[in-house]
């Protein structure tokens, strides 16, 4: 196998409604083959990508920065508790691996239904 590179890429969105895991699917989304949109902000992305060397179809984990005091003020409105950085992170990586599972599962049953 080849030997892993580190691509590090500052992505700003501009809609508030858009959630930060749905900006990690879509940027790992990116580079496939199959994927089909061509909205002027991927094509940017993919240009942007290829530019420094990122081929489309080549596989790619997103890793996530997390913004950790909109994250606790997220919960904080969302849920109403108040939690400390060091309990966030502490459990932020169980979240997106629940996440990750959830979505792989679901993957899985769409995958083996016939289609309609």
């Amino acid at each position: 196998g080849g030997k892993e590179q580190l691509l590090e890429v500052l992505v700003r969105c501009k809609d508030r409604q858009v959630s930060l895991l749905s900006m990690v699917e879509a940027l790992a989304a990116i580079t496939s083959t199959s994927f089909a949109d061509a909205s002027p902000e991927i094509s940017a992305m993919r240009a942007a990508l290829a530019e420094v060397g990122v081929a489309g179809g080549t596989p790619m984990q997103v890793t996530p920065q997390w913004a950790w005091e909109r994250a606790q003020a997220e919960i904080e409105l969302t849920f109403g508790c108040a939690i400390s950085l060091e309990e966030l992170k502490g459990v932020l990586p169980t979240l997106c691996e629940t996440r990750a599972a959830l979505d792989s599962n679901w993957s899985r049953v769409r995958a083996a239904r016939p289609d309609d």
